[in-house]
């Protein structure tokens, strides 16, 4: 954990000048990412998997639907209910954000030499299977990617 706090803190003071440019917050930019990942969410869901209040979401998604990033509509199933959806406008600020988070990799792997890279790829295979996985009692069998050796 002591590693990947350093590397954060790396890439957290290098990125910062990048995220000056970034109009969203970072409350914001998690709630589009998690409505890019389910479309047509309930608003109590995503309050419940941002951890806060029904209300305290409500004001951060009021604020994305002024910006035109998110859309708010009543379940037709259960009007008492609302669904949030991205809109084309958020989906582009979510992959701006993304090729922000590329570019800042980029920089950082041209700073690594080739032998080191088969590690840092290795390493990447590993968390990507426990991503894969994360309810899983047992370890996966860990795939090979582009001749690095399981």
């Amino acid at each position: 954990m002591a590693a990947y706090e350093a590397l954060m803190q790396g890439v957290s003071a290098n990125h910062a000048r990048e995220l000056l440019g970034v109009d969203v917050t970072m409350p914001q930019a998690k709630v589009l990412y998690l409505v890019q990942a389910e479309p047509d969410i309930r608003m109590s869901n995503l309050a419940a998997r941002m951890g806060v209040a029904v209300s305290t979401m409500s004001g951060v998604v009021d604020r994305l639907v002024d910006r035109q990033l998110l859309i708010r509509r009543d379940d037709p199933s259960d009007r008492r209910h609302a669904l949030v959806r991205i809109t084309d406008a958020g989906a582009n600020e979510v992959e701006h954000l993304r090729e922000l988070t590329a570019g800042q990799v980029e920089s950082l792997v041209a700073r690594i030499d080739d032998a080191d890279l088969e590690i840092v790829e290795r390493a990447l295979v590993i968390f990507a299977r426990a991503a894969a996985a994360p309810h899983s009692p047992g370890l996966l069998p860990l795939p090979t990617t582009q001749g690095v050796p399981a």
